[in-house]
């Protein structure tokens, strides 16, 4: 028998044994009328197919520059990945997975390495209810500015960005506008927050702020060229 295969019974064994154990947990008596309460859905899952395809979930312990080390049934699994691994929530990066987070994968293992799977796919579900209450602040938050300073909307294409100075030099109907961003808030078109290195030349950008000549003394920089 192969590792996978060995691997894959141990895995299937836990599992029904979970679930023998939670049935009988929650199995009302046959004299009882209270309610069969259904147990929630356990937090980490592993699936192997008899081809090494798999589906884990666990929570991460590490994170290393190419791995992630995550803690689901069997024990801690290394997770390999590589420039065809995509991560999700869009726009995710290897940096911002950390210990703790709750991700699920797809992957391939191979009979000559225990625990390890190649990932293909990775979901951190943290970092996406992370990012769901960062919209909903953000959202909040432009609009206390709108209703505090009433500041005007202003849709710009980006000509140059000047990191040094803090400057956007943008053009509005064929006028060339100086973008003060220094106190500014940058969000994307969906609403997540973003840094000044990702905007880009010919981005158009939606500026709450005050005109005043060729300068824009801007509140808030919605560019809604990202996600490209």
């Amino acid at each position: 028998m192969t590792k996978v295969k060995a691997l894959s019974v141990l895995i299937t064994g836990l599992v029904l044994a979970a679930s023998v154990s939670l049935a009988q947990t929650v199995s009302p008596s046959a004299t009882s009328s209270a309610p069969v309460v259904k147990p929630e859905r356990p937090p980490i899952i592993v699936q192997i197919g008899p081809a090494g395809n798999a589906l884990i979930r666990g929570t991460v312990t590490s994170v290393g520059p190419d791995s992630l080390t995550v803690k689901s049934w069997g024990g801690n699994w290394t997770v390999k990945i590589d420039t065809n691994t995509k991560l999700l929530p869009n726009g995710l990066t290897l940096n911002q997975i950390k210990a703790g987070d709750l991700v699920g994968l797809n992957g391939k293992v191979n009979s000559d390495e225990s625990l390890t799977v190649h990932a293909t796919l990775i979901h951190d579900w943290t970092e996406k209810k992370i990012i769901k209450e960062e919209i909903k602040q953000n959202i909040k938050e432009v609009r206390e500015i709108k209703k505090e300073t009433t500041p005007r909307i202003n849709i710009l294409t980006v000509g140059s960005i000047d990191r040094t100075n803090n400057t956007i030099t943008a053009t509005m109907n064929g006028q060339t506008i100086t973008v003060k961003i220094d106190n500014a808030k940058l969000i994307d078109r969906n609403w997540k927050t973003i840094t000044l290195d990702k905007i880009q030349p010919n981005d158009t950008i939606r500026v709450y702020g005050i005109l005043s000549g060729n300068t824009l003394e801007a509140y808030v920089i919605r560019d809604i060229s990202i996600p490209r």
